[in-house]
């Protein structure tokens, strides 16, 4: 079983309620008659679940089948219908231009700067022209830096709470105009919280938010 299982398997891991990005992002689709989504990371689907109540027809895809499991459920139990696929990273199982909108949340970051950058021209093929992006990123400001080991390619592994010992990469402000060349920005947010995380472990969290759009 992976760390990904094992990570899902904690019941204060499932997180029920949307991010207020997400929210934030299904109003901006909304407004442009956007219908499909891709959620990439998916994780147990919580956002699958929230997009499918506003509408969308969403597909979710990630690598834990217990993740993805749950969000069967869940989507059971709301009465709600979305496409599930169990997926490495950087593998979408989909033709060029299936989807209006994409979004990853906490998901990329675990990738190398060559696995992220893989992994957005995978979703740069996938998007349609015009279409819409929402991601996010850990940042170098996270305390993480502080209380994880260091790997290789500047990523950082927790050596304790509920992520330990997976890695994650910090991107800096230079890092994000490679990561995002072959899009347009049109939203970037860098958020900086004092928070309690999982298991009463306090922390700096930050990370970037990016909305941004394939090229017409």
């Amino acid at each position: 079983m992976s760390e990904w299982d094992h990570l899902f398997l904690d019941a204060d891991h499932v997180l029920r309620e949307p991010d207020v990005f997400v929210i934030h992002f299904a109003r901006l689709l909304q407004q442009q008659d956007s219908r499909t989504v891709l959620d990439w990371g998916c994780g147990a689907g919580r956002h699958v679940v929230y997009l499918a109540q506003e509408g969308f027809e969403v597909t979710g895809i990630d690598r834990s089948p217990t993740a993805i499991k749950i969000a069967e459920n869940w989507l059971k139990d709301e009465g709600l219908k979305a496409v599930l696929q169990i997926a490495e990273p950087e593998s979408i199982f989909a033709d060029s231009e299936s989807y209006d909108a994409v979004i990853s949340l906490f998901a990329i970051e675990h990738g190398t700067p060559e696995e992220i950058n893989r992994t957005l021209a995978e979703i740069h093929r996938v998007l349609v022209p015009g279409g819409f992006l929402l991601v996010t990123l850990s940042s170098g400001e996270d305390s993480m830096k502080i209380s994880s080991d260091a790997l290789d390619l500047g990523m950082y592994a927790p050596t304790s709470g509920p992520e330990q010992g997976i890695p994650h990469y910090l991107t800096s402000r230079e890092d994000l105009d490679i990561f995002f060349n072959s899009f347009e920005l049109l939203e970037l947010a860098h958020i900086c919280s004092r928070i309690s995380v999982l298991h009463g472990e306090d922390r700096m969290d930050a990370h970037w938010v990016v909305i941004a759009r394939k090229d017409k």
